[in-house]
């Protein structure tokens, strides 16, 4: 049997739109790792804020601003977590007190 098209009237699909639920989705992900920044789970959220922007960004959303800032969001919270840990490394390898570790020798004067 050959291929009849459709009656007139009937549905045809249009062209196919771009959800936006990705770029919605990373700026939650964006906003709750800056607001968990300080509990140490935003380093967690922000990584796939950032994967998850960058996919509905290449999948053209409409709405490419939430995922634009959901990635800015999440790339700050991951530099200023890992400026945080390396602070406060600084400041537990300058205020560490050497002379008690068990490696620390003095060395002999014979």
């Amino acid at each position: 049997m050959a291929y009849q098209p459709p009656p007139s009237g009937a549905f045809t699909p249009g062209p196919e739109r771009a959800s936006s639920s990705l770029s919605w989705i990373a700026l939650g992900l964006g906003v709750a790792s800056l607001v968990l920044c300080c509990v140490w789970g935003g380093f967690w959220l922000g990584i796939p804020a950032i994967v998850v922007g960058g996919i509905g960004l290449t999948r053209g959303s409409r709405n490419r601003w939430a995922a634009f800032t959901g990635i800015a969001l999440g790339a700050f919270t991951l530099l200023l977590t890992l400026f945080v840990l390396a602070v406060y490394g600084a400041m537990g390898w300058f205020h560490m007190d050497w002379e008690q570790m068990p490696w620390w020798e003095e060395p002999d004067d014979d």
